[in-house]
């Protein structure tokens, strides 16, 4: 993507300048001060499994692909069980005999996926499901292996009789296995692949962001000769995300607590190297250009600093976790909200929040803590 603006004149320029942007501005250093140390809470599944899972993913590094790209603990706890009961006592096959692998993973991911029947997961849908729920989650990792496809899109005619699942938040109707197991099986051989890929790439996690940015290239380049279902071209959300779930997750489990920041880490290093779905780093920095333009303190070819992007949004947070926070904070749902209200009930919304916590046992999102606010002064005067 160019870094340069494409535009004449100022006033092209500003017209480019989305309202959205400076909403987002506005709201940004809220939301974080709000969330304060708490993670989501499917990254803080993810790093709790780091050491509740870790024979598992010692046994099978796809189990841990697997456990992370299905984001939500409920299937992190479903898995491990499924696990324990049917792959913990089966002979391991040599690692590079992927096939092999994928038929002994298979029987736990059919019994996770059962133990999964019937039942909403609703609080984890509404904080961890948000905007990404049809590329993220349990759910959209069992369609891509081919495991399972909702009943309306399943021909009657198939001539195949299969078990039926009630799933996810809106419980819809899903056939098991629709096509038979080898399409499964042979999906997941490449995830095996894939998993290996991942697990040398951040045995050592890392320290800086320089670190960082190495081993993301060079893992996202293994990945895609491999082609792994949600690990390709044809996946640019998912794929970086697993990356930095996979990378926050090791970081933590070690001690890590955050990348620091090395001289010569540009914007199209951070931009290259983590998951921004909606494209609010390009627009950011967009932004800064029509800024310093407008205050004669640079031209259209202005080069912006990552250092730039971190000041102008008042972050001090973890490099790692820019882009997640940019994401919460430019979730449609708080467009009607202002700064100054966010700000204003800062202390009542972390209230709400760790009441949310006592009762869900994960950190909610802004949006859903909102609700919870809401909720409490409407009971308050009623």
């Amino acid at each position: 993507m160019s870094q340069h603006l494409k535009y004449d004149s100022l006033e092209d320029v500003k017209k480019e300048v989305k309202v959205s942007v400076l909403a987002l501005k506005g709201r940004f250093p809220c939301c974080v001060a709000i969330r304060g140390d708490h993670l989501p809470g499917d990254l803080e599944a993810a790093i709790r499994h780091q050491t509740t899972s870790a024979k598992m993913f010692a046994d099978e590094a796809g189990l841990e692909l697997i456990s992370v790209q299905g984001k939500y603990e409920p299937w992190k706890a479903a898995l491990l069980q499924a696990w324990r009961n049917q792959v913990v006592q089966t002979q391991r096959p040599g690692r590079k005999d992927y096939a092999a692998r994928a038929a002994r993973i298979l029987p736990a991911l059919t019994e996770a996926s059962f133990l999964m029947h019937a039942d909403p997961q609703q609080e984890w849908a509404a904080n961890c499901g948000r905007g990404v729920s049809k590329v993220l989650g349990w759910l959209p990792l069992l369609s891509r292996l081919g495991a399972i496809k909702h009943s309306c899109d399943v021909a009657a005619t198939t001539g195949r009789r299969s078990k039926r699942l009630r799933l996810g938040a809106l419980q819809g109707e899903y056939v098991w296995m629709p096509e038979g197991p080898e399409v499964v099986l042979s999906a997941l051989a490449k995830l095996c692949q894939a998993a290996d890929i991942l697990q040398a790439g951040l045995a050592k996690p890392p320290t800086t962001s320089h670190q960082w940015l190495q081993s993301y290239m060079q893992t996202y380049e293994q990945l895609l000769a491999v082609g792994a279902p949600g690990l390709t071209k044809t996946s640019p959300y998912v794929l970086p995300w697993t990356f930095r779930s996979m990378a926050v997750a090791r970081m933590r489990a070690q001690g890590i607590n955050r990348l620091s920041l090395t001289s010569g880490f540009s914007v199209a290093d951070l931009m290259a190297s983590f998951p921004d779905q909606n494209e609010w780093l390009p627009r950011l920095i967009e932004h800064l250009r029509v800024q310093a333009w407008h205050q004669g303190r640079g031209s259209a070819r202005s080069e912006v600093s990552v250092r730039d992007l971190l000041q102008m949004l008042r972050y001090k947070g973890p490099l790692e976790l820019f882009t997640m926070d940019l994401c919460l904070a430019g979730d449609p749902a708080l467009a009607s909200y202002s700064p100054a209200y966010l700000k204003q009930q800062e202390a009542q919304l972390r209230q709400a929040a760790c009441r949310y916590l006592a009762q869900t046992g994960q950190w909610p999102h802004m949006a859903v803590a909102l609700e919870c606010l809401a909720t409490t002064m409407s009971k308050a005067n009623s």
